[in-house]
């Protein structure tokens, strides 16, 4: 199930929330530049149109990270923190569009993150929702006639 709105997709438990501009819609798939110059690939059910104010977001466990490199999508930056919760850790990662918060299973075939290190940060384009920011007025539906 998705979350309609960004108040449901941040109520419960942490979720990332990235502020962008909308550069494209197509079928569902949102691009949006964030205040940081990134090209993040989403999806949102409120119609939207180039340049319109959004906000994703994007919950901390359905990212994944690899070593930093060459790659499309995603967010590259810093871990600046990390705290061991158990059975998962919770890690900050400084991007040039914020701090991005992920959570990953403690596994031995899986080492951690270590502080300081540069990484990349992926989705799945489905994972980032995004949402009309507040106090956007949001873009009619294709065929809406106002009232």
């Amino acid at each position: 199930m998705r979350p309609a709105s960004t108040f449901v997709a941040t109520f419960v438990g942490d979720s990332n929330v990235i502020a962008g501009r909308v550069t494209a819609v197509s079928d569902g798939a949102v691009e949006l530049r964030t205040s940081g110059g990134d090209l993040l690939r989403g999806t949102g059910d409120t119609p939207l149109q180039p340049g319109d104010e959004v906000v994703a977001t994007l919950r901390p466990e359905r990212i994944s990270v690899t070593p930093e490199g060459p790659s499309r999508g995603g967010l590259s930056g810093t871990c600046v923190g990390h705290i061991y919760a158990g059975e998962s850790s919770r890690y900050e990662i400084e991007t040039t569009s914020g701090t991005i918060l992920l959570r990953h299973q403690n596994r031995p075939d899986a080492p951690g993150i270590a502080m300081g290190a540069r990484v990349h940060v992926t989705w799945q384009p489905g994972d980032l929702r995004v949402f009309p920011a507040a106090g956007q007025q949001m873009s009619p539906a294709p065929g809406d006639r106002p009232a």
